[in-house]
């Protein structure tokens, strides 16, 4: 069974033009997110299922022509009528202008030949159809008009706001709110507060978030990878199964949160703020953690392999059941435990492991470390060792 989860944002209102849409979806294949070529087709259809566009330009439905995406852990992306993309018409906004009501349709083929429709039709907000693409045009008008929105925004009800139309104009204060379905790879969100904000089903690959505030946050099912959060504020956020490959928090606060399932394999997280949260199943595979704060921080079971905590801070921190193979660990680890860990070819030296317990842990060669300081450290075979 195929199952699409899209995250859609469809901005139009001031020009009319053939303006290429930003999509991006979520697609998983019998429950696990899709990864490899994909062939998907692409339809919109008005209230009376009435074909508006489709991306060969045809009224077929499914399309005849299908289009060719890259899918990388379930996650794509696109612009609906981009023309330079082999079997994509031409989307022109005026084509919507007298709708009311439009629906984007998607069908989905993982390579078995065998298009299927997946997930619900996305509701389009057909009516306001150029306001992104008026304003990325580089008007001398659009600080003015920016100015002028934040002003209007202050002043009406939350209800009464369409959060993602906002977030593609460059409104940054989401705080509270639901963003789901948020496509904005690239975008700068720098000093964008989104505390207390549910992010679900978003791709902001690329995107530019330093200082950004997060604090109480969740996100959901969401692509962050390669993002820059220098020094944002992610304290007490919790994230479900998110990407956040080759980020850069550098400088940024993660205490306290909880995140489970989440990947943050190559991410840059020097002198950061790690401090007592939680992370469940999560991938720091060849991660830059030089110099972080990670006292009281859970990372059992979390694949830690190759990664980098020289200088870390890591007192009664729970490395149980961790994978650190060729780890660097030079840091401060008193109290911590690494109980059934994996640590073949991991480098102690220089490390504080006082009253630390790697009782079950594989790999461990405490004669092959260098300045190591060993106070009632409880090694592999139950053995404690004090220098």
């Amino acid at each position: 069974m195929k199952l699409l989860f899209s995250a859609l944002t469809i901005p139009f209102a001031f020009a009319w033009a053939e303006v290429p849409v930003p999509h991006s979806g979520h697609v998983s294949v019998d429950g696990t997110p899709f990864t490899g070529s994909g062939s998907f087709k692409f339809s919109i259809v008005n209230a009376s299922d009435s074909v508006i566009w489709s991306n060969d330009g045809s009224t077929a439905q499914p399309p005849t022509s299908s289009i060719q995406l890259t899918v990388n852990n379930g996650f794509y992306s696109l612009h609906l009528g981009d023309t330079s993309l082999t079997g994509m018409s031409a989307l022109p906004a005026s084509s919507l202008r007298e709708v009311e009501k439009a629906y984007l349709r998607i069908w989905f083929d993982e390579g078995d030949g065998a298009f299927e429709r997946i997930g619900t039709d996305v509701a389009l907000g057909a009516a306001p159809f150029a306001l992104v693409s008026e304003l990325s045009r580089g008007s001398p008008e659009i600080e003015a008009r920016l100015t002028e929105l934040e002003n209007l925004v202050q002043s009406l009800p939350a209800a009464n706001i369409d959060p993602l139309l906002l977030a593609e104009v460059g409104y940054r204060k989401f705080s509270s709110r639901e963003l789901s379905g948020l496509s904005l790879p690239g975008v700068d969100f720098s000093n964008a507060d989104f505390t207390g904000a549910t992010i679900s089903m978003a791709n902001l690959d690329d995107s530019e978030c330093p200082n950004a505030e997060f604090e109480k946050a969740v996100i959901r099912d969401s692509n962050f990878s390669n993002a820059n959060l220098v020094t944002s504020n992610m304290s007490r956020v919790r994230i479900f199964d998110s990407l956040f490959l080759g980020i850069n928090a550098s400088g940024a606060s993660l205490s306290n949160a909880d995140v489970n399932g989440s990947v943050f394999s190559s991410g840059l997280f020097v002198n950061a703020d790690l401090n007592e949260a939680v992370f469940r199943e999560c991938d720091f595979s060849n991660a830059n953690l030089q110099g972080t704060s990670l006292i009281g921080t859970d990372f059992s079971g979390c694949v830690l392999s190759s990664a980098n905590l020289t200088s870390a801070d890591g007192s009664a921190t729970d490395f149980s059941g961790c994978n650190l193979t060729g780890a660097t660990l030079s840091g401060q680890f008193p109290s911590s435990s690494f109980q059934g860990s994996i640590l073949t070819g991991a480098d102690f030296s220089g490390s504080d492991l006082t009253q630390a317990d790697f009782t079950g842990a594989t790999g461990f060669d405490a004669s092959s470390y260098s300045n190591v300081t060993f106070f009632e450290t409880i090694l592999p075979d139950g053995t404690v060792r004090t220098d």
